[in-house]
């Protein structure tokens, strides 16, 4: 049996949020490359019936809770760390891995400032300076 990649995404992004809180996170930022499923968990609903069941149960879980803040951040693919044990059929070097990782958390670094100043907590990958390996700040994405 196939899963729809959006279904296994919002998944994946659920089981995030759901450690995160019970870790006893505040804030909890989470990057997703799957626009669809970024989009649904900002708005709360989704109406591809298999993404809305994933997305209202988990908006439900996390909204009844108090002083808590999900900040969702849409990211490149090739940014995305938590997407490198996704394609077991596909070998990542250690550089790119090493890149991913950098990439991810300078979004998500930038994201978390502008939420302290703005209050802002859904982010474009279009919104967020592109990381560059020599350190210095690009463009933001086209």
């Amino acid at each position: 049996m196939e899963i729809n990649i959006y279904v296994g995404e919002a998944t994946a992004v659920r089981i995030a949020i759901r450690f995160a809180i019970l870790a006893g996170a505040n804030v909890i930022i989470v990057a997703c490359d799957n626009q669809a499923v970024s989009r649904a968990f900002y708005k709360g609903y989704s109406r591809k019936v298999e993404l809305g069941g994933i997305i209202e149960e988990a908006r439900r879980e996390f909204d009844g809770l108090k002083n808590k803040v999900l900040i969702i951040v849409d990211i490149p693919t090739g940014e995305n760390f938590a997407d490198i044990d996704t394609r077991p059929n596909e070998e990542i070097s250690v550089a790119e891995k090493a890149f991913r990782s950098k990439a991810s958390a300078y979004r998500t670094a930038q994201a978390f400032e502008i939420w302290k100043k703005t209050g802002k907590t859904f982010f474009h990958r279009s919104e967020l300076l592109v990381f560059v390996e020599d350190g210095s700040e690009s463009e933001n994405e086209a």
